[in-house]
């Protein structure tokens, strides 16, 4: 007859610095340990504990395969076993097997146990109205609160390091959110969609802020953004309705494009001396941004950057643009003058259509004017042409629709 299994006991090190000694058969497996550990949580429900996953490190290694027995997995009375814990995601079907149901959460209180939210782990739970995050959280993992349509409020603790994409995408009915100090990097759309919320305050610590972070999110009225931010990811801010005013940090090099795209309420825009670059589409369908200060260290405006800007009336571009991209100020009926620096060698198809211009002098440094670059500008007048470009400007009918009445040729 095979001797009897003798139990060990091994040190379980939890995330509270508490160390147990834990009595075990070698022959139980790793899920049978799991199972006696996520028992161990100390939750407010009994549903947050069955939403729990049980991770195991041995060392430097995580201890994966469920079916290996603890000799197997390397278990011994010498060593020192780690366990974490993370919120799984939400499924009907495995809610439905305990008598619950997604729409049937309410409140939930994390336990202190987890150290991450999972992906989609509360996602489309619509009536969910009340969630308590405890300190030992540092990620907020992609899609965790998605959709959550009720959820008024969070607090986020000062552990949580990283808030992922679409965490709380569709969290329609958040009015307002504070990031703590450990926050360093906001995802792509983080708060995409957020139509309620009104003002967000983001920390010194940032210095990232996703693809379609805020978009869509209509009632934004202002946003303070740190000087830390070394990027704004594109459409960062597009379709923020009510966004009347915005600062970009001094460290910021580039706007990127449809940063602020469809923001109809945006009226005052500061652009530091660090911006090279105003790419497509950043600004474009501003209709009451009526003045912006192009920074002297600007090399290039990128296509579309302004479209549609009906109520901008003044533009200085800087010394150091040598680019104007197609349909960069297409659209703007109220821009009456614009100067072109000797910097400039290019000017892209249809970038003044449909501009309120007056007069219009291109220098000699213009090699190159795309097609219809003036187009429909039916109150130009007055037009100073390199001779150089007379061809050009045939060929390519870069004042067709216009009005002019008197063409100079220069040179």
């Amino acid at each position: 007859m095979a001797p009897a299994a003798t139990a060990m006991k091994i040190a379980v090190h939890q995330i509270s610095g508490k160390v147990t000694l834990l009595e075990v058969m070698p022959e139980s497996t790793l899920r049978e340990l799991k199972l006696r550990l996520r028992a161990w949580q100390v939750c407010e429900d009994d549903l947050t504990r069955r939403m729990s996953e049980v991770e195991l490190v041995l060392g430097d290694r995580k201890l994966t395969n469920n079916a290996l027995t603890l000799r197997e997995a390397g278990l011994s009375p010498d060593v020192t076993l780690q366990v974490l814990y993370s919120i799984k995601p939400v499924a009907c079907s495995s809610l439905a097997t305990s008598g619950c149901s997604v729409d049937s959460l309410l409140v939930v209180n994390i336990p202190e146990t987890v150290q991450r939210i999972e992906n989609e782990a509360f996602t489309s739970c619509h009536f969910l109205a009340k969630v308590t995050i405890p300190n030992s959280v540092t990620c907020i993992g992609p899609s965790a609160f998605k959709g959550c349509s009720s959820l008024g409020s969070v607090n986020i603790p000062n552990s949580v390091l990283v808030i992922g994409g679409w965490a709380f995408a569709g969290c329609s009915s958040l009015l307002r959110m504070t990031l703590p100090s450990s926050v360093t990097r906001l995802l792509a759309r983080a708060f995409d969609s957020c139509i309620s919320l009104t003002s967000i305050n983001i920390p010194e610590s940032v210095s990232f802020i996703g693809a379609g972070a805020f978009a869509s999110c209509k009632s934004l009225l202002s946003i303070d953004l740190p000087d830390s931010l070394l990027r704004i990811d594109r459409d960062a801010f597009r379709g923020c309705d009510s966004l009347a005013t915005v600062k970009i940090p001094k460290l910021i090099t580039s706007v990127a494009s449809a940063t602020f795209k469809n923001c109809r309420s945006l009226v005052n825009v500061s652009i530091p001396d660090s911006v090279t670059l105003i790419d497509i589409g950043a600004f474009e369908s501003c209709p009451v941004l009526r003045s912006v200060t192009l920074p002297a260290s600007l090399t290039m405006l990128a296509m579309e950057a302004f479209e549609g800007c009906a109520s901008l009336h003044r533009v200085e571009i800087p010394n150091l643009v040598t680019s104007i991209g197609p349909r960069a100020f297409k659209g703007c009926t109220s821009l009456h003058s614009v100067e072109i620096p000797i910097s400039v060698t290019s000017i892209g198809g249809w970038a003044f259509q449909d501009c309120g211009l007056f007069r219009m002098a291109i220098p000699s440094s213009v090699t190159f004017i795309g097609t219809e670059a003036f187009r429909d500008c039916e109150a130009l007048r007055e037009v100073t042409l390199p001779s150089a470009l007379e061809g050009v400007a045939q060929e390519n009918e870069i004042f067709k629709g216009c009005r002019a009445e008197q063409v100079k040729l220069d040179g």
